[in-house]
C-alpha cells in the first residue's frame, strides 16, 4: 500500500482549495451522510428488538461526519489567514469543539421523564425551529413516516448547528489573528 505523506496532503488540500466546488463539497457530504443515515434508519426500524450494530456504527459515522463537514462548511472564513499546518490545528479544535453538541444529540431526557422526544432536547440552538416543522407536518407520532423525519431533522438540525458553532468560532479566530497582526490582514504572512 503506498505511503502518503504530507506534501501529498498538502498537494491533495491545494488542488481542492483551488476548484470551484470547494465551497459546495462539505455541504454535499453532509447530504450523503444524511441520506446515508436514512436509509441505514430505514432498514434497521424493520428489525425487531435493539437497534442493530450495523445502525448504531452508522450512526456514530454519521455524526461524525456531519461534525466535520459543519466545521468545514464556513472554513473559507479563515483559510486565508492561516499557515497549512495552521488549518489542519484550526480544523481539528474546531471539530473537538463540537462535542457539547454531540452530546446533547446522543443524551435523550424524554426517555427520564417519559414525555415525547422533542427536537429541542437534542438541539440546544435550533431545535425549538425544527419542533415547528414536525409539528406542522401531518404525520401521526410514533410511526416509521414520523420517527425518520425526526431522525432527518434531528441530523439536519445537528449539521447546521455544527456550521453555526463553527462560523462563530472562525470569525473571533479571524478577530483576534486581526488584532495580533494588523498589517497583514490579507494573509501575506503565512506559510
Amino acid at each position: 500500500m503506498p505511503h502518503m505523506n504530507t506534501s501529498a496532503f498538502h498537494r491533495l488540500y491545494e488542488s481542492i482549495s483551488r476548484s470551484r466546488l470547494r465551497f459546495a463539497i462539505p455541504p454535499l457530504v453532509a447530504i450523503v451522510a444524511w441520506a446515508v443515515w436514512v436509509v441505514v434508519a430505514g432498514i434497521a426500524s424493520g428489525h425487531p428488538g435493539p437497534i442493530p450494530l450495523f445502525a448504531l456504527l452508522t450512526l456514530f459515522l454519521v455524526i461524525l461526519t456531519l461534525a466535520i463537514a459543519g466545521a468545514a462548511t464556513p472554513f473559507p472564513l479563515v483559510a486565508g489567514i492561516l499557515s497549512f499546518h495552521g488549518r489542519i490545528q484550526t480544523m481539528l479544535v474546531t471539530v473537538a469543539a463540537m462535542a457539547p453538541l454531540v452530546f446533547a444529540l446522543l443524551i435523550t431526557p424524554h426517555r427520564w421523564k417519559g414525555e415525547a422526544p422533542l427536537l429541542a432536547d437534542r438541539l440546544p440552538f435550533l431545535g425549538w425551529f425544527f419542533d415547528g416543522v414536525i409539528n406542522a407536518l401531518p404525520l401521526a407520532k410514533n410511526t416509521l413516516a414520523h420517527d425518520l423525519v425526526f431522525s432527518g431533522l434531528a441530523f439536519l438540525g445537528f449539521y447546521l448547528e455544527c456550521v453555526l458553532v463553527a462560523t462563530i468560532f472562525y470569525i473571533l479566530l479571524r478577530v483576534v489573528i486581526s488584532l495580533r497582526r494588523p498589517n497583514s490582514g490579507d494573509g501575506s504572512n503565512t506559510e
